[in-house]
């Protein structure tokens, strides 16, 4: 925040505009660290085994089917499907005897079966408990082979050609590890294109001590000081730090300082965050 602000009125200003910090063409080369995941694979192999429905006492009713469907286990295929075998008992003069039911298979995939049971008894209802089918598995085991590490390296160049036009090309050279992936290097590249591709604004005014207001500033600003500075002629309105001070009287004997400043660049500025509408920075601070 500025500490204070001069006008073409209070002083004598010469404004430069200097070009020897100008880098338009901003290179950045980074080695980072790259690991490579393994080869994957599967292997197979197959065996026997059973599918399973429980019926949890469910019934046919006297002369009457019914469709069931059986799975393999979960990440296996039925290579082979045996003949579905089906549980089951009538209740007949309060004694449940077991029987065999007819069994007809309909369908069948490596995913599923699809059967039909018949209840033949024209008197009884058929009591279902368990359908069982036996089938070659296959089974499947994911293999990840062992990962690499090696290091590639980040190739990133950002240009500014309103900037090599005007003051011709100007590299920077961004060789160490910085950005740790492509975007972050793009991003720092960028950065600095945008500090450096313009001149330097850099001024020295005067001041004499016409006023007790004018001599007071001459005693109190210090080195890196914060100011605004106004000129009309030279359409000058900024904030500039103070670089370098010079204090010395006239031959009248008025106090007189002559500053050299240097331009806040935009990424300078900075406001860590604001209460209403003041900002909490390096000057004002909030306290209990």
């Amino acid at each position: 925040m500025s500490l204070a602000t001069f006008d073409d009125t209070m002083l004598d200003i010469t404004l430069e505009l200097d070009d020897r910090e100008i880098y338009n063409d901003i290179r950045s080369q980074v080695d980072v660290t790259v690991i490579t995941p393994g080869d994957t694979s599967w292997t197979t192999w197959t065996k026997d085994d059973q599918a399973i429905k429980i019926f949890n006492d469910e019934t046919l009713s006297p002369s009457s089917s019914a469709s069931y469907t059986l799975y393999p286990r979960t990440g296996t295929s039925a290579e082979v499907w045996g003949t579905p075998v089906v549980e089951a008992r009538y209740y007949a003069v309060n004694v449940f005897t077991d029987v065999s039911p007819t069994v007809v298979v309909t369908a069948s995939t490596y995913n599923y079966i699809t059967f039909t049971v018949y209840n033949n008894s024209p008197a009884y209802t058929m009591y279902l408990d368990t359908a069982k089918c036996t089938y070659t598995g296959k089974y499947y085991e994911k293999v990840v082979g062992n990962s690499t590490t090696g290091t590639e390296t980040l190739t990133v160049r950002a240009t500014d050609a309103t900037s090599i036009a005007l003051y011709g090309r100007s590299v920077m050279n961004l060789t160490w590890p910085l950005g740790q992936t492509h975007e972050q290097t793009e991003a720092l590249a960028y950065s600095y294109l945008a500090r450096y591709k313009d001149p330097v604004i850099r001024v020295k005014m005067t001041i004499i001590g016409k006023t007790d207001a004018l001599i007071e500033e001459i005693y109190t600003r210090d080195i890196s000081d914060l100011i605004t500075v106004i000129n009309t002629s030279l359409g000058l309105n900024a904030d500039f730090y103070i670089n370098k001070m010079d204090i010395y009287h006239d031959p009248f004997g008025l106090p007189t300082a002559e500053w050299t400043l240097e331009y806040q660049r935009t990424n300078e500025t900075y406001t860590l965050f604001t209460l209403d509408t003041s900002e909490l920075d390096g000057t004002h601070v909030l306290a209990y």
